[in-house]
């Protein structure tokens, strides 16, 4: 008699989760695929598409690098307060600690 495994079957998670309109942020701003293209995200323990993701081409991957380079280039973050960088990134652990829950289920549904 074969054993059933439980985990083959698909299900629907519990929880729906409301997932931002799919862009890249780029130069401090969610900014469309500059082709205007989509990959599906697929959801592995259903097999459904979940969320549509901007793909992103030599055009987006330039620009982000030349965000990122002008950012780096800039020292306000260089010149800050040790205390008030601090702040910040104190700031950002709360934050990814407030949305644990969301942020969970959305890396479940796109990594099963």
């Amino acid at each position: 008699m074969p054993i059933k495994n439980p985990h083959s079957e698909k299900t629907s998670p519990a929880v729906q989760v409301d997932l931002p309109p799919s862009k890249h942020f780029i130069g401090g701003e969610w900014v469309d695929s500059s082709s205007g293209s989509t990959n599906g995200s697929i959801d592995p323990a259903t097999e459904e598409v979940h969320a549509q993701i901007a793909a992103g081409n030599e055009a987006d991957v330039d620009a982000a690098v030349q965000s990122a380079s002008a950012a780096f280039q800039d020292e306000s973050w260089r010149r800050m307060p040790p205390a008030k960088r601090a702040r910040i990134l104190w700031r950002m652990a709360e934050l990814v600690d407030e949305n644990r829950a969301n942020l969970a289920l959305c890396e479940s549904l796109d990594t099963g």
